[in-house]
Parts: structure tokens; sequence; C-alpha cells
């Protein structure tokens, strides 16, 4: 039993080293250790128009982060993340998105309620809210959802926002074509400053990954039961 138990962790070992499988559930990430990585921001208001966006090189959870200054305009600004995240998202129905944010705000400033992720397929959105409020830089909140109805998106169809269904969250990366995270989070005169980093788009478990979590815990069972 105890060589079974060792061929077993052999298999496991050489399935962690292969190429393509380590982290094979992985569909698109920004981690921002360089530059932005394509990211832009936009002001919600017609026409959607850019604000700015910087790379912070030593603000990020850890190494670097985006850096978005809010404007003093009354609207909610937004990162908006590059093409690859849409094709990443086709395939990624019954997986998940993670992202972490930290903000600096002032003395007064009121957390306000919006969308803090939203993924577009036409006119049609599936969005999600985060309470309580993010933390003050440099303490980062770490999110992550999954794409069920228990991580509890909403569904907006460009007239009505409601509970989404499964299917709708599915419909809706299927035909991504839009991702955004909030990039403002305080009400106040003064500016607030957000920070993001670290965005990951999963998929479902590929097949080795699940083999090599069977295979370590055959290989526990067996050198457990030889001890004994």
């Amino acid at each position: 039993m105890r060589a079974f138990a060792r061929s077993l962790l052999t298999v496991a070992l050489v399935l962690v080293l292969s190429p393509g499988l380590a982290g094979a559930s992985v569909l698109a990430q920004s981690t921002f250790d360089t530059d932005v990585d394509g990211w832009t921001t936009f002001l919600v208001t017609a026409g959607n128009p850019l604000s700015n966006i910087a790379f912070a090189a030593a603000s990020g959870n850890p190494g670097g982060a985006a850096r978005h200054d809010a404007p003093s305009d009354g609207l909610t600004s937004y990162f908006r993340g590059p093409s690859k995240f849409h094709s990443a998202f086709h395939s990624a129905v019954g997986g998940s998105v993670s992202w972490d944010i930290a903000t600096i705000n002032h003395s007064g400033d009121t957390f306000f309620r919006s969308s803090d992720l939203t993924i577009l397929a036409g006119v049609n959105r599936i969005r999600l809210y985060v309470t309580p409020p993010v933390p003050i830089f440099p303490t980062y909140s770490e999110y992550e959802a999954d794409f069920t109805t228990a991580a509890g998106w909403f569904f907006f169809d460009g007239v009505t926002e409601t509970v989404a269904t499964q299917s709708q969250i599915d419909a809706v990366l299927l035909g991504a074509d839009w991702f955004s995270i909030r990039a403002e989070y305080w009400s106040s005169a003064t500016p607030d400053i957000t920070f993001l980093d670290n965005v990951v788009v999963r998929g479902v478990p590929e097949p080795a990954s699940l083999l090599l979590l069977g295979l370590g815990a055959t290989a526990l069972f067996f050198g457990t039961r030889r001890r004994h």
C-alpha cells in the first residue's frame, strides 16, 4: 500500500509540474506588474467619456496597481477591462471572477451604493453590488464571485433590473462585449482615489485538476491507513 501511495503522489507531482495543467482554469488576468495592461477608465454619462488612469508601481496587492483619481464632477467612474476579458467570459460559464480594491478617501466622505462589477452583452448586463464600504489603502478588499445565482447577480435589460437567473448569467457571459469595475466609492467635494489589482477570470476546473485532487486524496487515504 505504501508503494501504491508513493506512485499516486508521483503522478500528482507530474500533473502539478506539467505545463498547461497547473493553473489551467485561469482564462484571463491583469496583475498590473508593469503597466495598466490595456485598462481604461470612463464616466457614466452620455458617450461614456474616458477619464484618467495611471500605473502605480508600488501600490498593488502586492506589486503594481491601476490607479484612478476620481474627478469632482458628480459622476461615477469605472475601470474598463480590455478585450481579452470578453473572450475569457465566453468560456467562463460555471467559473468565477475576482478582483482587489483599495481606496483613499477624506474626512466627511460618504460611501454610496452603485454597481461594483458589470458585464455586458449588447444591451443586457449582469452586475454585482458590494457592501460594506471598501477599505482604505494600503488595505485591500479581495472580492470573488462565482457565475451562479448564489453570488447575488442582478440582470438589467436596459429598462428593468431583476435578480438574475442562471440562464441570464450564462447568456451574458457567452455574449460578453464589455467589462467594468467600479472606480469611485465616496461622495464628497474632494476627489477620492481607487486602486485596482489582481483581476482574474477563471473557468470551471480542468479535468486534470480534478484528477490531481482525486489522486492526492487517494494517496493520503492509503498513506494514513498504512500507519494505523
